[in-house]
């Protein structure tokens, strides 16, 4: 059975102490998840730490669609990295069963000196495939992205687009027991975006779990039952979908007079 249990779940970044500004410190150090398999050397552990989730607790089961709201730094995307098994709590557990796809960091491993094809091979693998099951990808991802001759080319060549429509393309190839999207991309032309937008849909309908962050509410609407609201690392509410997003919109700050 498809689950996701968590468990009084903690995160911890490492911060590094001294001259550095809070801010400065968090944007060097933030990268680097204080885990048990990750622990921060003892000098630099006091008061040196900053807590992206503290207690959440929440179990989804398949058939959960469910969209993460939260303003800037409230703990959305570190969320989404623990499910991913990138990061490991720091406190209490989460369990995940079931195969991931995680559509974030999608140039994660892309090498520009390699072709398109070669970086199916490389995506692929980094995803769980064999070299053969991401060989067998090559028709429908160059059928997909309408890349022709440039999957022959290296990825250097390419435009910032034609890269995100390859990356995206290995990240939507197959579907998933649980899929982990932090935003919906936006991915080339009007003619593109309805292609991506056609195959997204199709691969969340064939999974049996989705978590989702958006800043757009059409987004969530779209393709969410339920909502989770944290603020500072806080899960404050997990309700229906319109529900979460009415109280979001009470806890987020008034917007400045341009």
């Amino acid at each position: 059975m498809t689950q996701i249990i968590l468990k009084d779940l903690c995160l911890d970044y490492i911060v590094q102490t001294g001259s550095h500004s809070l801010k400065q410190s968090l944007f060097q150090a933030v990268k680097r998840p204080l885990s048990r398999h990750n622990p921060a050397p003892a000098a630099r552990i006091k008061n040196s730490h900053y807590r992206a989730l503290n207690q959440i607790n929440l179990t989804l089961n398949t058939g959960d669609k469910i969209g993460i709201l939260g303003r800037n730094g409230a703990g959305k995307s570190t969320l989404l990295k623990v499910l991913a098994k990138i990061y490991t709590p720091t406190q209490g557990t989460a369990t995940v069963t079931g195969n991931i796809s995680s559509l974030f960091d999608l140039h994660l491993g892309m090498n520009p000196e390699a072709t398109g094809f070669e970086n199916i091979v490389n995506l692929g693998v980094m995803r769980g495939l064999t070299m053969r099951a991401a060989r067998d990808l090559f028709e429908d991802i160059a059928a997909f992205t309408e890349l022709g001759d440039f999957l022959d080319q290296p990825v250097r060549t390419y435009s910032a687009g034609m890269t995100m429509k390859l990356a995206f393309a290995v990240a939507t190839a197959q579907a998933a027991d649980i899929m982990l999207i932090d935003e919906v991309i936006g991915v080339g032309d009007a003619h593109f975006m309805e292609k991506a937008t056609q195959r997204l849909s199709s691969r969340l309908a064939q999974s049996d779990i989705l978590v989702l962050t958006s800043h757009t509410n059409e987004t969530l609407q779209r393709f969410c039952t339920h909502g989770v609201i944290l603020d500072q690392g806080h899960n404050v509410f997990f309700g229906p979908i319109e529900e979460a997003i009415a109280r979001y919109q009470q806890i987020k700050p008034p917007q400045q007079p341009r």
